[in-house]
Formats: C-alpha cells, sequence, structure tokens
C-alpha cells in the first residue's frame, strides 16, 4: 500500500514539475496584431515601433504581407506604440502595460492622410541658336 501511495505522489510530482519549470522561463512580454487600412486591406508596409516609457528602450519591426505584426523580448511595462505607413496617418497608443508572460493584442487601422510634397525647382541654360544648315 505504501508503494503505491509513493508511486502516485511520484506520478503527480513528475506531471506537475515540467509546467512549473515552464512558466520559471517565461522572463519578456510581447505585442502583436494586424495593421489595415481604411478598406479593411493589410498594410504590408507598415512600421511598428514599441517605446518604453520607463528606460526609452526601442523596439520596432515591419509589418507582414497580411498586415500582422509581432514584436517579443519585451521587458514587463508601460509602453507606447506608434505606427506609421507613408500616404496614411500615423496611430499612436499610449499607456500599453504588458504583464509577464502576456502577448497584448493591439490592431490599428490607419486612414488616408494626404501628403505634401515639396516644390521641384528645374535649372537649365540655353546653348544659343542651332542652325539645322550648317554641318561638323
Amino acid at each position: 500500500m505504501q508503494t503505491v501511495v509513493l508511486l502516485l505522489w511520484a506520478l503527480v510530482l513528475g506531471t506537475a514539475a515540467p509546467g512549473a519549470l515552464r512558466a520559471q522561463a517565461v522572463t519578456t512580454s510581447a505585442v502583436g496584431g494586424r495593421v489595415t487600412n481604411a478598406e479593411g486591406q493589410p498594410v504590408a508596409s507598415a512600421r511598428v515601433t514599441v517605446t518604453n516609457t520607463a528606460t526609452g528602450a526601442v523596439s520596432s519591426t515591419g509589418a507582414r504581407q497580411d498586415g500582422r505584426y509581432l514584436i517579443p523580448g519585451l521587458q514587463p511595462g508601460t509602453y507606447r506604440i506608434q505606427v506609421s505607413s507613408l500616404g496614411l496617418a500615423t496611430q499612436t497608443r499610449s499607456a500599453v502595460t504588458l504583464t509577464l508572460g502576456q502577448t497584448a493584442a493591439l490592431d490599428f487601422t490607419l486612414s488616408p492622410e494626404a501628403v505634401a510634397l515639396e516644390g521641384i525647382t528645374v535649372v537649365g541654360a540655353s546653348n544659343g541658336v542651332i542652325s539645322t544648315t550648317h554641318t561638323g
């Protein structure tokens, strides 16, 4: 009987210990989601920048073809997340708090933005009159 009880305890501890060891290995957080435009289409060119507001540490990535992004390896804390793409209005979310082991799911929808282009100055000079009757 005592052997059966010991075997049961060994079985319980043997199945619980690996989960406890995995839980101790988690030391960071992550943020991920999808970036789309106003029509719901993915914005593959979007740049996602995450800034730790306490330390100033910055991490960034580009959205994939399907608009999804993931930034792993972030220390737990408070972050500012900024998403930008040419021709679309930049979006910022402040005071995003990440806890240990959390993967925060944050989707962004970027709306069109008018882009002001600077003028181009063309400078040229005349070489004089070209005669079509002279050769050489």
